[in-house]
């Protein structure tokens, strides 16, 4: 499942940044050709980053959501776990004996 949503978070990450590059792409085409002003092309670069980035905050909701819900269900496993699986007493290790060096 973790493996899942990391893959999703890497693909909204690689696709907003793909987005980015293709729209400037076409907007310099547009500004070479006469058909649109510089000015207009980085507005509507801003806006496509702007609204690409309220679409991985979505997506970054969502995910931890699905985490959420995923944590929520296993915690009855680990309480179990934890049941069973006998605590550690610390204990202080004692200093190993260094061999000494030969000359």
């Amino acid at each position: 499942m973790i493996k899942k949503i990391e893959k999703g978070i890497y693909l909204s990450v690689g696709l907003a940044s793909l987005a980015k590059k293709e729209v400037e792409k076409h907007m310099n085409k547009l500004v070479r050709e006469g058909k649109l002003q510089t000015n207009g092309a980085r507005e509507i670069v801003n806006k496509v980053v702007v609204e690409t980035q309220k679409e991985g905050r979505k997506i970054e909701r969502f995910l931890l959501d699905e985490l959420r819900k995923e944590a929520k269900k296993a915690k009855p496993y680990i309480k179990k776990v934890k049941k069973k699986v006998k605590p550690v007493k610390k204990t202080k290790a004692k200093p190993k004996k260094r061999a000494k060096k030969r000359k």
